[in-house]
């Protein structure tokens, strides 16, 4: 009978049931947080306490008090560390990609146009032929790139530019064409790329590219290299100029 009177009581006082254990778990919260942060505090009071005796025993080995001149030079000095820093770290974190990669499709295809135009006036002045599209013929004439091409249309360009002059560089006679590839996916590199190169040149010049190629500090890779001897025409042998060479060259780009 007294378990009925009990729940027949509870049931006319559930609001106040209810408040208790409001205010009964808010306790305990407000408890638990307590002693939380108390624990951190006292660890950072214990760390304060710590400095403070250690800064005190070096003062009493020092047996003096910094001067303001002294302690000025030493700002001046730590201002300056951080600007050197800070340069430093600007650099780094300025890598190529993200400026690259910033390009809108426009902007791309003005600096492909420019780069262009600026390999035709090279070549031309080193009485050299080279493709006037530089292995981007699916962008000649008025056609803009899709914006998520561009950081793999940028990497391209910038190494077609690198390679174009090594060629110039080399004193290689003809570019006949380039042609680039897609990323090729392996998980053990970051980037892989494939370029394809056939140009005609002399044996000294050929030399000297791949010399070029080993040199740099970029990894790059010649995959296969084909190479034929092309007979002695008639301007070529009055002029004891010797053999030209058609080559055929992959070059692979890996970054890790």
């Amino acid at each position: 009978m007294k378990i009925l009177k009990f729940i027949e009581d509870w049931k006319s006082n559930i609001f106040l049931v209810l408040v208790l254990a409001v205010l009964s778990i808010t306790v305990i919260y407000l408890g638990i947080n307590f002693i939380s942060k108390w624990g951190v505090h006292k660890e950072s009071y214990e760390k304060m306490i710590k400095a403070r005796e250690e800064y005190n025993r070096f003062m009493i080995s020092q047996k003096e008090l910094p001067s303001n001149k002294l302690i000025a030079e030493y700002e001046a000095h730590a201002k300056e560390i951080r600007q050197i820093y800070d340069e430093i770290y600007k650099n780094f974190s300025r890598t190529k990609d993200q400026t690259d990669t910033a390009l809108s499709a426009l902007g791309y295809k003005q600096k492909l146009l420019l780069t262009q135009k600026e390999f035709q006036e090279k070549a031309k002045n080193k009485e050299m032929f080279i493709p006037v599209d530089l292995g981007f013929k699916e962008l000649m004439g008025d056609k803009i790139p899709a914006e998520a091409s561009i950081p793999l249309l940028t990497l391209q360009l910038d190494l077609v530019s690198m390679f174009m002059d090594l060629f110039i560089e080399s004193g290689v006679e003809r570019v006949e064409n380039i042609i680039k590839r897609d990323y090729i996916k392996d998980p053990k590199y970051k980037t892989k790329l494939l370029f394809t190169f056939n140009f005609k040149t002399e044996t000294q010049s050929l030399v000297k590219f791949l010399n070029f190629i080993q040199s740099r500090k970029e990894i790059l890779v010649v995959e296969n290299l084909s190479i034929n001897t092309i007979p002695l025409d008639k301007f070529r042998l009055e002029n004891k100029m010797g053999y030209l060479l058609e080559v055929s060259l992959d070059v692979l780009y890996i970054e890790l």
